[in-house]
């Protein structure tokens, strides 16, 4: 059992930092880019290539969301490394939530170029936000794990 929970939370700290890495990525580079261009412009870009960027983020952040739940499971007898692996579980948790919450339908909006172009810097604003606490918490998330692994051993 040692060694499954052992491999299970080293995927669960490598999907993090990874989905972590991904949105740091698009918040540095993406973002920015779609702040500068026109409107229009950005809802063309928004609907030929985000396709490919939810191709990428949906399955980690999915795996991100189920790996350290998993990962609680399995450790959940280790007093010193159950909170935590609760604590990196609720975070993952709380992304999600604003995902579904916020960003489905603003990418959607933005994809099907449903939102007015007057609204769209107003909701890159409150979309770079969301995205920078997104970050935060899976970054948090992610420094909870490697605690967890620590913890774990010892």
């Amino acid at each position: 059992m040692k060694n499954i929970a052992l491999a299970s939370q080293f995927g669960s700290l490598l999907v993090i930092a990874t989905f972590c890495g991904v949105m740091l990525c698009i918040y540095t580079s993406h973002l920015p880019f779609w702040k500068q261009v026109a409107p229009d412009d950005f809802l063309h870009w928004f609907s030929t290539y985000s396709g490919g960027i939810s191709d990428a983020t949906g399955p980690l952040g999915i795996l991100s969301l189920i790996l350290p739940v998993v990962t609680l499971a399995v450790t959940w007898s280790n007093s010193n490394s159950r909170i935590y692996w609760l604590l990196a579980s609720l975070l993952m948790v709380g992304v999600i939530a604003i995902t579904m919450i916020f960003f489905v339908k603003a990418n959607t909006s933005f994809m099907n170029k449903t939102i007015s172009v007057e609204a769209i810097p107003e909701t890159l604003v409150t979309w770079g936000r969301l995205h920078f606490i997104r970050i935060t918490m899976t970054s948090l998330a992610a420094i909870l794990a490697v605690i967890g692994i620590l913890k774990y051993q010892s």
